[in-house]
């Protein structure tokens, strides 16, 4: 049989009022913790998809352009009002005119190849002024020259160049080619610069629907790159691009190196770079295809985010984005914390004043019960005065009160020695013969 100890009634309101005091803060704070959490991947996921939306925007900005302008040129070869032997100025006019937003690197590349394998290619130099390359390496003599223009676009230099190229075999040429319509090329290496790129093509015929070849314009990704090195949501985070095989394309800070050049030496040089998590965040959604997952890497917790790029075709290069979670957590940690604080600061007052009511309360029952002790051993000539503002307890120490004003009329008729002895002595087998032996002995 289990036994409980006797406790006092100021223990017994403390105790109920702490315990369900502290229960209550306790659910606040896992609540509010649990709407933390909440709030922290509610917020972090519309940052990244907000970030995400505008990659795409300023990138779709940058590369549809390329598009429009390549249907407009193959609407002037089938009206017979372009021609291929104008394409040393046309792809100068088309580089030079392509609209160019935030890329550091713009694309600005316009080609040129033939059912006979000969080239014209228009690129934009560093230093702001275009260059032609004519490439017709089945000619008797071969011919492969470039011509160097001033900013004015005047042709003001040429020389002759060594170079094996043949657009035939290139991807643009080929993808174009075989779908017979415009398409978005996947991602290759473009000549003679070797640079990464993707490329808008669109197969061109005449008039007579004869064949003619394809013209393309090139988005260089290591303008894309730079542009992702500029582009933060947080203070540590990552943007990257994907290819159509989830692998690892276009980063921040991406040298143009052809160690560079294929998705393995990419995924490498990232690793080289410290970027350990940003390769797991790849790995990890190429095994779930998740959107949005959270993740742990090494003792700390990231976040990472996937869109597709639309417009390209259904090449499906995606935008990846990655972030440490502390980076979102920095504020709503510490108002969080704040939040905990306030409520650790109203258990300690609430407890304090729980104290302070209970001894309201307590401490007038506590003189009733003395002044009881003293009425149990007929002490009835000391008062006590109560003071509290409950009903009850005024209620009882009246009652008290009245009933030490009727003892002390009863005191008129009995002896307070006798009465007092009644009470020590205890009435247990008779009491009506001892209290009249006590009787008789007090007479």
């Amino acid at each position: 049989m289990i036994t409980i100890k006797h406790f006092s009634l100021r223990i017994a309101i403390q105790s109920i009022f702490i315990a369900t005091f502290i229960v209550l803060i306790a659910a606040v704070m896992y609540l509010s913790t649990n709407k933390f959490s909440e709030s922290i991947s509610y917020y972090s996921k519309e940052l990244m998809e907000k970030t995400a939306m505008n990659v795409i925007h300023e990138f779709s900005n940058e590369v549809s352009p390329a598009y429009s302008f390549n249907k407009l040129t193959q609407t002037l070869f089938e009206q017979d009002i372009g021609q291929p032997e104008e394409m040393i100025e046309y792809t100068y006019y088309i580089a030079k005119n392509i609209p160019h937003y935030k890329l550091n690197y713009p694309m600005r590349i316009a080609a040129w190849g033939d059912v006979d394998g000969n080239s014209v290619i228009t690129v934009l130099e560093t230093d702001g002024t275009f260059s032609t390359f004519l490439i017709k390496p089945f000619e008797t003599p071969p011919i492969n020259v470039k011509y160097y223009r001033n900013l004015q676009g005047e042709i003001i230099k040429e020389e002759s160049i060594s170079v094996n190229y043949d657009p035939r075999t290139r991807p643009w040429y080929l993808q174009a080619i075989n779908a017979e319509h415009p398409v978005w090329t996947d991602i290759y290496y473009s000549q003679p610069y070797r640079n990464l790129t993707i490329a808008s093509a669109v197969p061109l015929f005449n008039k007579e629907q004869k064949k003619l070849g394809v013209f393309e314009i090139e988005i260089k990704l290591i303008g894309l790159s730079n542009f992702l090195s500029t582009t933060k949501i947080s203070k540590n985070s990552q943007i990257f691009i994907l290819n159509g095989k989830n692998q690892l394309s276009v980063y921040p800070g991406m040298e143009k190196i052809t160690g560079e050049g294929s998705e393995v030496n990419r995924t490498n040089a990232l690793k080289a770079k410290g970027k350990l998590w940003q390769v797991k965040a790849i790995e990890l959604y190429n095994q779930t295809q998740r959107d949005f997952f959270k993740y742990e890497f090494e003792n700390n917790v990231y976040l990472a985010y996937f869109k597709v790029i639309p417009g390209l075709g259904n090449h499906g290069l995606k935008i990846g984005i990655v972030a440490p979670e502390n980076d979102f957590m920095g504020d709503l940690k510490e108002a969080n914390f704040l939040v905990q604080l306030i409520s650790l600061g109203i258990l300690v007052i609430g407890i304090f004043l729980i104290r302070i009511f209970s001894n309201l309360i307590t401490r007038p029952l506590k003189l009733i019960i003395e002044d009881t002790r003293r009425i149990k051993q007929f002490h009835l000539d000391t008062s006590t005065t109560i003071k509290s503002h409950v009903t009850e307890i005024i209620v009882l120490a009246e009652a008290i009160q009245s009933m030490k004003s009727n003892l002390k009329s009863f005191q008129k008729y009995v002896p307070t020695d006798l009465v007092r002895q009644l009470i020590q002595t205890g009435l247990t087998k008779n009491p009506k013969v001892e209290a009249k032996e006590l009787f008789n002995e007090g007479v």
